[in-house]
């Protein structure tokens, strides 16, 4: 038992030093990345799945302990088993005359569509029919110099769906109206041209091809990656012609832009910090790291945006409390007060005058009510000390805060006469670890003991005790003056020991409880059993006194001995 606890308490001891000496590493350095494992998770309908990585909780994923960082949009697995294939949003290229239409995969959680896995639909289309085409001519070609070979070509494949051969001869002229460009073909001025060779006798010039105009298909507009969530482009087409596609595309997510805040208190404009901690300047997020136990968003006091502003007038200061200047005191944050005063110029006749928000003197001051100026000021400046006496300090016990085992406390004292405060911190102990037994040993199961904070009462580490010793009864008795076997049972267990039991002449009973030391039999102690001479000789003289008196006497063995009739005739002793 006892090499067991100074064995637990050694470990105990190593332990606390590492953890002392682990934050003097840990935190020397800005952050210290912790590496949590994270497995890989199948996609489902509703949620992204994801693979496996390594996460910090500063957001950040790593695909090995220590090593280098990746994107967190590369551990997401989004889901492409399922997908809408109902409209164009979603298409790769539409059906020619030489395949299906060709539609991305969709996620069913998000808007990210795949790359690499696509799927058909529909079936090919016929070429382009005859009557929507124009003649292809080969280029120089001049029906009055030579012959040539005009197609009509499927706008989709470019296979000749139509083939003429045109013999020389005159020119077919026709007035060709002016065509403007778009972003399929190019367009040409006013002229006159050869219906069968496309040659242009006169106007006729060409108006370059236009480029695409380029909008976003309404459903698919652009959303903005923020510090955890991934966004996306726009999906693109292209106004005029409708065939010019641009699909959306994901966009990792931002992560965190910390930069470090220190503890401090909360005024009327400016947040506060109850710990020190980190500050995303992307999102606002205030986060306190930590290492062991992840982060959390509970270290931030919102500022209420606005003054309050009370008008305290010019008292004198006097030994049962403190005077002030004239000022005003802004207390629109619970716990902090703020003190302001008039900022003044002097008007035409000499007179102090307030300084307007109007005035140019306002630059310099930022606090206003919208119409007059305050300048901010530190308590000391208007805030003047109560006059000279004996201070009878008291505590303040709504203000003060009990310190705990890991977080500083404070104890606030007020003078009962003039009001003055001092704040006095109170510093963490640690906690204080001391060995409780939570559940006692027995023969049959063995108990445990923690390690128990003499505080806070949270527990460290455990051990396990040993075996106690049987707790062993006398059940079958051996009388030592005839000799056999005492038989012993623990009271616990019922494991058994016998015991053999020298004979003696008589039974031994030092401690004079009437059980014999050895055999543990109870016997008569009364004089009349005592074999002694001297006892017989005494047992004789109070046999004759008790007769003559009467006396009913009966042997702790329960034999009566003496009895005392009606007729008070007193029987021989027994």
């Amino acid at each position: 038992m006892k090499k067991t606890f100074i064995k637990s308490l050694s470990l105990l001891l190593a332990a606390l030093m590492l953890m002392t000496a682990l934050p003097m590493g840990v935190f020397a350095a800005d952050h210290v990345h912790s590496y949590n494992w994270v497995p890989a998770k199948d996609a489902t309908a509703t949620a992204h799945g994801n693979i496996g990585y390594y996460a910090c909780s500063c957001g950040k994923c790593f695909a090995t302990a220590g090593g280098s960082e990746i994107p967190a949009s590369s551990v997401i697995v989004h889901n492409f088993d399922k997908w809408a294939a109902s409209g164009s949003e979603h298409r790769k290229s539409e059906a020619t005359c030489q395949k299906k239409a060709v539609y991305y995969k969709k996620c069913t959680v998000c808007d990210t569509y795949s790359e690499t896995e696509t799927f058909e639909i529909g079936s090919t289309i016929p070429h382009t029919p005859e009557d929507e085409l124009e003649w292809t001519v080969p280029a120089g070609a001049d029906c009055t110099k030579a012959a040539f070979t005009r197609t009509k070509n499927c706008l989709m494949c470019g296979t000749p769906v139509k083939t003429e051969t045109i013999a020389v001869g005159s020119h077919d002229l026709k007035l060709v109206p002016a065509e403007a460009a778009t972003c399929k073909k190019a367009g040409h001025e006013n002229g006159e041209q050869c219906t069968k060779c496309q040659k242009w006798t006169w106007g006729g010039a060409t108006i370059a091809k236009k480029d695409h105009n380029m909008v976003v298909v309404k459903g698919e507009e652009a959303i903005a990656a923020t510090c955890t969530q991934p966004g996306r482009t726009a999906g693109m087409n292209c106004q005029y012609c409708g065939e010019q596609y641009k699909k959306p595309e994901a966009t990792p997510a931002l992560g965190h832009n910390y930069q470090k805040v220190t503890k401090r208190d909360v005024t009327c404009m400016e947040d506060g910090y109850t710990e020190d901690g980190e500050l995303c300047l992307r999102c606002g997020l205030v986060v306190k790291p930590d290492k062991y136990f992840g982060q959390t968003n509970a270290i931030v006091v919102k500022a209420p945006g606005k003054h309050i502003y009370n008008y305290k007038a010019y008292t004198a200061a006097a030994i049962s409390h403190e005077g002030c200047k004239e000022h005003w005191e802004c207390t629109a944050t619970k716990g902090v007060t703020e003190y302001f005063i008039r900022p003044t110029k002097k008007d035409t006749a000499g007179n102090d005058v307030w300084i307007l928000v109007t005035d140019k003197e306002a630059e310099n001051y930022t606090l206003n009510d919208g119409t007059y100026v305050y300048q901010q000021v530190t308590k000391s400046d208007v805030i003047t000390d109560a006059l000279p006496h004996n201070h009878s300090w008291k505590v303040n016990k709504d203000k003060s805060v009990p310190k705990t085992c890991l977080k500083d406390g404070k104890e606030v004292t007020y003078c009962e006469i003039c009001g003055k405060e001092i704040e006095t911190t109170l510093t963490a102990t640690g906690h204080q670890y001391e060995w409780v037994v939570t559940k006692e040993s027995t023969c049959k199961e063995k108990g445990r003991m923690v390690q128990q904070c003499k505080v806070c009462k949270t527990t460290n580490q455990s051990t396990e005790l040993d075996l106690a010793a049987h707790d062993m009864k006398l059940t079958e008795k051996a009388d030592c003056t005839k000799g056999g076997n005492a038989v012993y049972k623990c009271a616990v267990c019922g494991y058994t020991e016998t015991k053999a039991v020298p004979k003696r002449d008589s039974h031994k009973d030092d401690n004079h409880d009437g059980y014999c030391d050895e055999c543990g039999t109870q016997f008569c102690t009364c004089l009349c059993h005592n074999d002694k001479w001297y006892g017989k000789i005494l047992y004789f003289f109070v046999k004759i006194w008790w007769q003559y008196f009467g006396i009913k006497e009966k042997c702790e063995c329960g034999v009566v001995h003496y009895t005392k009739t009606q007729t008070n005739v007193v029987p021989n002793v027994t």
